[in-house]
């Protein structure tokens, strides 16, 4: 697949008072051929997760994607972990959460309910089982949430005898292709999941993987039920005016965004433009956007001649990533 570098499939999880990221970046060779990559596993962490302020990253090897972690009763720390081709298998091992050592070095613990390319682990203990739940069968249309248990977190772990836990597939839902899925529960211990999932029109997804949250029932000592994902409600949606700082907004950047190129006033953005393209696969191009929120709508911009002795161009772009992206725009000359 095109486009597939970057930040795979973070996961967070809070303890003591610390909340922590793990997360795999994978970053291609020149070639930009998946069998030229090098993966870092990182964690980072943070005691207050408004401040903007996180730890710097503590890496730890492991020739796999999609970390998770799980901090058990007794104080040890876990790492879960999908190992890459040709297994897509999951193994776990125990991690010195400060240090990023490997205290015991992952193992396979479960391949899957037999559907393939096993992925996006996580661990959760609850009644005296360790719940191991994971995605399956790719990014596609037949995508789905499967899951295992086991008395000990190292196995052997026991596949749900009604596996798949939840898909789309062969449904007529208006989400499809849901997967790599995450449980948590809120304040009143309801139990809810995260899952990513695409909308579809015509055949197509223009907006490419979302995220959706319902609800889940699980009951003492059973398996865990995952209501369908539905599109009921009125969030109250309005167009989101600039802010008064950067720092915390809905604009997105491409990248490592310069954000001393970026300025806010009398609700305007200014840009300084620079050479970088769209089609940079690692460098930060000068793009200030919204995520789009519909499957239809309009986006409009008024754009002021800058004053500048060189040429400029500046305009309007829709961008999945470097190798997708319509623009529209003006050449501005001195």
């Amino acid at each position: 697949m095109v486009g597939t570098g970057g930040l795979y499939a973070p996961t967070i999880r809070y303890h003591n008072g610390i909340t922590y990221i793990i997360c795999t970046n994978v970053i291609h060779g020149p070639s930009n051929a998946l069998g030229d990559e090098r993966n870092e596993q990182f964690i980072i962490h943070t005691t207050d997760i408004c401040s903007g302020s996180w730890s710097g990253p503590i890496f730890f090897g492991f020739p796999g994607i999609d970390p998770s972690l799980l901090f058990d009763d007794d104080g040890q720390v876990y790492v879960q972990l999908c190992k890459t081709g040709p297994e897509f298998h999951i193994y776990n091992g125990e991690i010195d959460i400060t240090t990023g050592v490997m205290i015991v070095e992952p193992t396979l613990i479960w391949k899957g309910c037999k559907k393939g390319y096993t992925e996006g682990p996580h661990i959760y203990k609850k009644d005296g089982w360790y719940y191991l739940l994971c995605a399956e069968v790719s990014t596609f249309r037949y995508h789905m949430l499967s899951m295992a248990r086991s008395r000990n977190i190292w196995g052997p772990y026991e596949s749900y005898d009604m596996n798949p836990l939840y898909t789309a597939s062969g449904t007529t839902q208006y989400v499809q292709n849901t997967e790599h899925g995450d449980l948590f529960q809120d304040q009143n211990e309801q139990w809810w999941v995260v899952m990513l999932g695409i909308r579809i029109k015509e055949g197509r997804s223009i907006m490419g993987r979302e995220t959706f949250l319902t609800a889940v029932n699980w009951p003492c000592d059973g398996w865990p039920k995952i209501k369908s994902i539905t599109s009921d409600g009125n969030l109250g949606t309005k167009f989101n005016e600039c802010q008064d700082s950067l720092a915390v907004t809905p604009w997105v950047y491409l990248r490592d965004a310069k954000l001393d190129q970026y300025h806010i006033h009398d609700k305007c953005i200014t840009l300084q433009a620079d050479p970088v393209e769209f089609t940079s696969p690692d460098e930060s191009i000068t793009f200030d956007g919204q995520r789009q929120r519909r499957l239809e709508g309009t986006a409009t911009v008024t754009v002021y001649r800058p004053q500048h002795s060189t040429s400029v161009r500046a305009g309007l772009a829709l961008y999945k990533d470097e190798h997708r992206f319509l623009t529209i725009g003006c050449d501005f000359h001195p």
